[in-house]
């Protein structure tokens, strides 16, 4: 069900504090709401200005505003001022309101000492969810301490990433890895070590190169003459905030270019009790992540697999030589950059979270962070499908190639033969879309969605299609989405011969499950009747599995889950191919 959310969210009028605070934290939630077909609109909590002053949006809120109600209010709670004026009227207009807490509420005592501000947080914070009716806080050991105190539900916020955001590069190979922070506290051993200097660089950031700074400074301070100079409109507002997400988004981007000029990108020792939004980042940025991890969090130690998509340090020595370990070994780099970003993209981008999020205010379900949804392919076969599909001339063309076109020929047919009406534009969906050429020619016949757990080709999908919408993901990730009983029409193409013999009625139950009762699928693969016959003549096939269906085992694998079969086609050499249109009826 789509809702009306407010997002309150903390922003800065100036590029030197603003870059401190990551796109990551803020602006990805909008993303994630905006992807799961929620309205979103933005109410900037502006650091430094005071709630009831003339250029604060706040104290303008209520006209604003004025006749809106919303579902839900997402409010940041950390260097935010609010005032009771706000309080009472965002109660009024939000009966859910989720108190975003980006910062460890706990401050050692040397960190009070170097930053003074700080030492009143975890009051000041608590003092603004008594007034929320839900959190989500940045370090696993508040969301508890949230909960005994104030009575509220309260989760973890883990890191996130959007998925458009994500990259397929190989990972860099420059001789130096980065970090890209401020010098404080717990990192000035690192930054001041003399060994650790070789290795370690705070490279100079393409945004320095860019007029964007400027322009982001400009913005605020054009906004911000216009609040003085009068009361703003809702079209001020909206123009406002679509301009600041442009900037923001584009500085972000330069933000991962910056991530990249460094054979690792380090995320040392911070504030935050939790690995840093910079983690993800780097994963996002196809660069391997080297972290600290935070003492007595063992649910953030759980998150990623040390050594496998993450690499851990506890110490300028250990640093040191992990730094040296990776500098010299570019398979190891590419491997770390690949599981990473596989496990990015089946547990923590921007839409799997905030889908998490909305389970847990709807329903009380704690969210899972720690399992992945749907097939998660391993690095071997992201580089095998990668290759095959994004770099062999015959399978990597936005065309089909002989292969595919016969398919096509009959796909075409039952695409045609299912529409009950022709002229009515059907809800349809390709799983296992590979680089997306056969989406491409179902779009004449509907709105169409192409899906494939292998994000390398997706990548490469998007760059052939630019204009279709693709997905990273199986079917799994469709039904954790909301997408059950969706489609009007489901095409599934050489991807069951790929699925063990033991989870087949597992795929297929999930994909009857995507189409609406009456809906249609169709599926093609290699007929297991002629294996034999192929092999002896054209030799085994190559791809990691391949665990062919008869035509009978077909039909009785989707009878079984509600199907009936409609037509069956067979096509190319030796009628390799079985080509059927099943429909639901139950």
């Amino acid at each position: 069900m789509s809702k009306n959310i407010l997002l309150v969210m903390l922003e800065f009028d100036n590029w030197t504090q603003a870059r401190a605070w990551s796109y990551t934290g803020a602006y990805a939630f909008h993303d994630g709401l905006v992807e799961n077909g929620h309205r979103c609109t933005l109410l900037p909590a502006l650091w430094g200005r005071e709630p009831d002053a003339t250029d604060s949006y706040l104290r303008h809120a209520p006209a604003l505003l004025d006749g809106e109600t919303f579902d839900e209010a997402w409010v940041w709670c950390v260097h935010t001022r609010y005032d009771d004026a706000f309080w009472t009227w965002l109660k009024r207009v939000a009966p859910v309101r989720v108190g975003v807490v980006m910062e460890s509420l706990s401050v050692s005592n040397e960190e009070a000492a170097e930053f003074p501000q700080f030492a009143k947080r975890r009051d000041e914070v608590f003092d603004q969810l008594r007034h929320c009716t839900h959190a989500v806080v940045a370090d696993e050991l508040d969301a508890p301490a949230v909960t005994a105190t104030l009575g509220i539900p309260a989760t973890w916020n883990v890191v996130m990433v959007p998925e458009r955001f994500v990259r397929f590069d190989e990972a860099p190979d420059v001789p130096q890895a980065a970090f890209i922070g401020n010098k404080y506290g717990p990192r000035k051993p690192y930054l001041e070590d003399a060994a650790l200097a070789p290795l370690l660089a705070r490279p100079h950031l393409p945004e320095r190169d860019t007029d964007l700074p400027t322009r982001f400074d400009e913005f605020h301070a054009e906004a911000r003459a216009k609040l003085l100079a009068g009361p703003p409109s809702r079209a001020d507002l909206d123009a406002f905030t679509s301009g600041l997400r442009a900037l923001r988004e584009a500085l972000f981007l330069l933000h991962l270019e910056g991530i990249r000029m460094g054979f690792a990108n380090v995320n040392l020792p911070s504030m935050l009790r939790a690995y840093a939004g910079r983690v993800t980042e780097s994963m996002a940025a196809a660069t391997p992540a080297l972290s600290w991890l935070p003492d007595d969090r063992p649910e953030c130690a759980r998150l990623f697999s040390a050594d496998k998509e993450v690499v851990l340090f506890d110490s300028p020595a250990s640093l040191r030589g992990q730094l040296e370990r990776l500098r010299d070994a570019p398979e190891l780099r590419n491997n770390i950059a690949t599981a990473a970003r596989n496990t990015l993209l089946v547990r923590h981008t921007s839409r799997i979270r905030m889908r998490q999020y909305q389970n847990w205010i709807d329903t009380g379900a704690a969210p899972d962070f720690f399992s992945d949804i749907g097939y998660k392919p391993d690095v071997a076969e992201s580089r095998y499908y990668r290759h095959f599909f994004a770099e062999v001339p015959s399978w990597s063309r936005p065309t089909p190639n002989g292969d595919e076109r016969a398919r096509w020929e009959k796909i075409q047919q039952l695409v045609e033969a299912s529409a009950s009406d022709p002229q009515r534009p059907r809800e349809i969906v390709e799983i296992g879309c590979g680089r997306g050429w056969l989406t491409n020619l179902l779009r004449d016949y509907g709105k169409v969605l192409g899906t494939e757990p292998v994000g390398d080709v997706i990548a490469h999908a998007r760059k052939l299609f630019p204009d279709l919408e693709f997905l990273t993901g199986s079917a799994e990730m469709l039904h954790f989405l909301g997408h059950a009983g969706h489609y009007d029409l489901l095409v599934c193409s050489e991807v069951i011969e790929h699925v063990p013999y033991a989870y087949k009625d597992v795929f297929a139950r999930g994909l009857v499950g995507l189409v609406k009762p009456g809906g249609h699928l169709i599926l093609t693969t290699p007929r297991k009747d002629i294996y034999e016959q192929w092999t002896a003549q054209y030799g085994k096939p190559q791809q990691p599995t391949e665990d062919w269906l008869s035509e009978a085992e077909m039909q009785t694998l989707f009878e079984n889950e509600g199907c009936t079969m409609l037509r069956l086609e067979r096509a190319f050499l030796l009628d390799i191919y079985q080509i059927v249109l099943f429909q639901r009826v139950r």
